[in-house]
């Protein structure tokens, strides 16, 4: 059975049956199993940083659903490189290949600094390739016809000058897609809005929101009000489009929020990202299956770059460099360098007259 080191017992709950001590007393984990190192590791605060509860959520859900039916009760001296390797080609999807490699990089990398294993046999795996997506933003055609359908949706307007009959709809839907589009927010942020985050809309001048917060959504916790961005550069204030004040203005429905939210459920909780989701997809027709909200900040930092350059959509989008920014949120096409005075050399002969 293999022995492996775990120097901060303190850390972890540990059946007392696996625990045993070196000669130079540092705790001794005898983890024979690969499903027992990921439990281990995901339970094991990283070398540096923190992990957020949501991230740790998305890791146990690609262990449960990808890695531990075909992996967990492999030994570890068994999970060689080509079986690993075996194992990530089988996986389905680009994603589930790249998270469960990494999700194995790091916890065989912890049983190597343990000395549980001679060598890291995830790390010489093949890499899962890059997202192919390219950023696609919308045209301002495209807005304002999304504009429409999210009104008609709301209204039950069928086209004919009749109106659907059903359950109530979202009907601030509208208001939230105009506040996205002026703000660049991701829709956790928009939907984790405050009053108290909003400066100006009471006047005639320029209103200013301040991104401060994201919602979170974990399996069996549901969802909440976190108070930081996703990132540290996303907390920022920006100055919003006189038509996204004005969805603001129209937004007060004199809902009660503990947390004074903007865009509140109808109890005034925190509002679950995916019913919104949900709405959208009802929305906006098979021709435009391809938008999803995230396609609104794409919109947002192709159209500030096009006019501003590019340092202005990675500020108001919030990222941390211009780097992020031009790889997921900037769609243009190549620029080949000039060469027309090279092909000016195949012109037709001009006839002297």
């Amino acid at each position: 059975m293999l022995e492996l080191v775990h120097l901060r017992q303190d850390r972890i709950e540990v059946d007392r049956a696996t625990v045993g001590r070196r000669t130079d007393g540092l705790v001794v984990l005898l983890v024979p199993l690969v499903g027992e190192l990921l439990a281990l590791w995901i339970a094991t605060p990283p070398p540096r940083g923190t992990r957020s509860p949501q991230t740790l959520a998305g890791y146990q859900r690609c262990i449960d659903k990808v890695i531990a039916p075909e992996l967990s009760k492999v030994r570890l001296h068994e999970a060689t490189t080509g079986r690993i390797e075996t194992f990530l080609q089988a996986v389905r999807t680009v994603s589930g290949k790249r998270d469960a490699r990494g999700i194995l990089s790091q916890a065989f990398a912890l049983a190597a600094r343990l000395d549980a294993v001679d060598y890291n046999p995830a790390a010489d795996t093949s890499r899962a390739p890059t997202s192919s997506n390219s950023a696609r933003a919308l045209t301002v055609a495209d807005v304002h016809e999304l504009r429409r359908r999210v009104l008609a949706w709301q209204d039950r307007d069928l086209g004919d000058g009749t109106k659907r009959f059903g359950p109530d709809r979202a009907h601030d839907l509208a208001e939230i897609v105009d506040v996205m589009i002026g703000s660049g927010t991701r829709i956790g942020e928009c939907l984790a809005l405050r009053w108290q985050d909003i400066d100006g809309l009471d006047g005639d001048g320029p209103v200013a929101v301040t991104i401060s917060g994201t919602l979170v959504e974990l399996a069996g916790t549901g969802v909440f009000r976190q108070d930081h961005p996703k990132t540290k550069s996303g907390h920022r204030t920006v100055t919003i489009p006189s038509f996204s004040a004005d969805a603001l203005r129209q937004r007060d429905r004199g809902i009660p929020s503990p947390e004074g939210l903007v865009f509140p459920s109808r109890l005034g909780t925190p509002r679950w990202p995916g019913n919104v989701r949900t709405s959208w997809r009802q929305v906006r027709g098979d021709d435009y299956t391809w938008v999803k909200p995230h396609s609104f900040r794409k919109t947002v930092g192709a159209m500030v770059e096009r006019e501003l350059g590019l340092s202005a959509p990675s500020a108001q989008l919030g990222h941390s460099g211009s780097a992020v920014t031009e790889k997921h949120y900037i769609q243009r096409a190549s620029m080949a360098p000039d060469v027309s005075s090279v092909l000016e050399k195949l012109a037709p002969i001009q006839s002297v007259p």
